[in-house]
């Protein structure tokens, strides 16, 4: 039995009659401790720290962008940028439940739209510091000399603007990903911590159905959990359920509809597993995996999916 599943179990004897509220929770007059156990997850929020050079992060640490600690026997993947890379066995310390390998690193790069999720598992010596591979401003093709318009067919107007949009989407695409990617690093520090998915009003605030769980029951949880309840939930973190905040789901449902590579998507959350949220700009990215592939530690199906403007 798994530490989550001893909790669910404890949380379910604990309260062998149904919880009587009086207001404390709007839209419940009580709780089952089935329907408690169930909302309860366990959760690792990220703490990110911005860093003015690369060789304040050590070799191997968890981070997020900047550049990546590669081994040789690594490809940068290509068209995608750097997002993050976890140390497994510095992180597994706060895996109770063993989600995640226990050793080697995990790479994470992302162009915003695709996602490659990268797991190895050999010497942590063998890594460096590996520069991003694509080029920048000054490699771009030289911009499209301009013509005398007016001298121009329809056709060769349409072409000639064709190429300036072209090029600026590189450009602009090129000065974005330096800005928030290869160019900002942080460190990382994790912070375990454990919630009941149940509230009334925003989505981050779980304070309501935390005052009503006992101190006796926190207490037991702490001793299996080894962390305290949280109030609110964290954006940037490691497992738990994901933030929708344009409402493609709600905590009361295993279903969401997410948007990912323009499509909508369906996500069950019996069957795929939320290893990672952050917000890096304006939208929340979702990095999801097969439950059947985390089990093989295959992280080649990983993809990503939005939720923001």
């Amino acid at each position: 039995m798994s530490a989550t599943e001893n909790v669910k179990q404890s949380i379910e004897d604990f309260f062998s009659k149904p919880i009587r509220l009086n207001g404390e929770l709007e839209d419940y007059e009580n709780l089952t401790g089935k329907e408690l156990a169930e909302s309860f997850h366990y959760c690792i929020g990220i703490n990110s720290k911005s860093v003015k050079n690369e060789n304040e992060i050590a070799i191997g640490a968890s981070k997020f962008r900047g550049l990546p600690h590669l081994p040789p026997i690594v490809e940068w993947p290509k068209d995608l940028y750097f997002n993050a890379q976890f140390n497994l066995k510095e992180l597994a310390q706060y895996d109770v439940d063993n989600v995640l390998p226990s050793k080697g690193m995990l790479y994470v790069f992302t162009n915003e739209i695709e996602t490659k999720v990268i797991y190895y598992d050999r010497n942590i010596e063998d890594l460096s510091i590996t520069h991003n591979p694509f080029p920048s401003i000054e490699n771009l093709p030289p911009y499209p000399r301009k013509k005398i318009l007016d001298f121009l067919s329809k056709r060769k107007k349409k072409e000639f603007q064709k190429k300036v949009l072209e090029y600026n989407r590189k450009k602009n695409r090129i000065n974005y990903f330096k800005k928030h990617y290869t160019t900002n690093p942080s460190s990382i520090e994790f912070a375990p911590y454990y919630l009941f998915y149940i509230n009334d009003g925003d989505f981050y605030d779980y304070s309501a159905i935390a005052a009503i769980i006992p101190n006796k029951l926190k207490t037991e949880i702490k001793d299996i959990m080894g962390c305290e309840i949280s109030k609110k939930d964290y954006v940037n973190k490691l497992f738990g359920r994901p933030i929708a905040l344009q409402g493609e789901g709600d905590n009361f449902s295993d279903e969401y509809h997410f948007y990912t590579n323009n499509r909508k998507l369906t996500v069950d959350l019996k069957q795929k597993f939320l290893f990672l949220q952050e917000e890096p700009y304006e939208s929340i990215i979702q990095y999801w995996i097969d439950k059947k592939d985390l089990k093989t530690k295959d992280f080649s199906k990983a993809f990503i999916t939005f939720s923001g403007t």
